[in-house]
């Protein structure tokens, strides 16, 4: 989950990963060949083991967003800050990283813990140089904990220097306003939205009975 040419993700001390016996791992790449001719694209991922011994708790993330995206064109636009109430599972959690993430257009991601939708406590990701291509991972150590009942609240800034509305979209020619929040010990991963749509929503998915409407207005 990265969007950088070389990225290294480096848990703390007896934090890991884990997988099962046999289990499918997909690795994906995403290229858009801007010239005419064809181009050979290579790119490899390594996995660092740790011994059993060492092992004390199982890494997980989060990815979170908000996709009301919309930007005029030829314009700048801010989206936030939006707040997000992390579900009760995550409350000790310890969260050692976070990404930020948008598309082409996007010029900044700040993210902080909040105790409620107007108070912020703690900024964990606010960048001076935030770039889209290459959105550093802001390692912290010691990990920090959300407040009590409380979550995140995000922003996200982009500069459209196209001709067309842009909304939200997977395609490089939409956008999007997201960041990963690694944590341990797990209770799973989940993809998180925040929606004003239907009366606003908060959704994290799998898990919560409105995942099927997630899927419809991701559809």
């Amino acid at each position: 989950m990265t969007q950088k040419a070389d990225d290294l993700l480096q848990l703390p001390e007896g934090v890991a990963f884990s997988l099962e016996k046999n289990q499918m791992i997909r690795i994906e790449l995403h290229y858009i060949n801007t010239t005419q001719s064809k181009v050979d694209v290579e790119a490899t991922t390594t996995f660092t083991t740790l011994a059993d011994q060492f092992f004390k708790h199982e890494a997980d993330f989060l990815f979170i967003g908000n996709i009301d995206i919309s930007i005029p064109p030829n314009a700048e636009a801010t989206l936030g800050p939006t707040y997000f109430p992390i579900p009760s599972e995550f409350a000790d959690k310890n969260f050692f990283a976070i990404t930020g993430h948008t598309h082409r257009f996007g010029t900044n991601v700040r993210v902080a813990t909040a105790s409620d939708e107007q108070t912020e406590v703690e900024s964990v990701y606010d960048l001076p140089d935030f770039t889209w291509s290459e959105p550093e991972t802001v390692s912290h150590n010691p990990p920090f904990q959300l407040p009590a009942d409380g979550g995140f609240r995000f922003t996200c800034e982009w500069k459209n220097t196209s001709s067309q509305q842009i909304g939200f979209g997977e395609s490089a020619n939409k956008e999007m306003c997201f960041f990963w929040a690694y944590y341990y010990p797990s209770v799973g991963s989940r993809v998180c939205i925040h929606t004003e749509r239907f009366g606003g929503q908060d959704v994290c998915c799998p898990g919560d009975s409105r995942c099927a409407l997630v899927d419809t207005i991701l559809d």
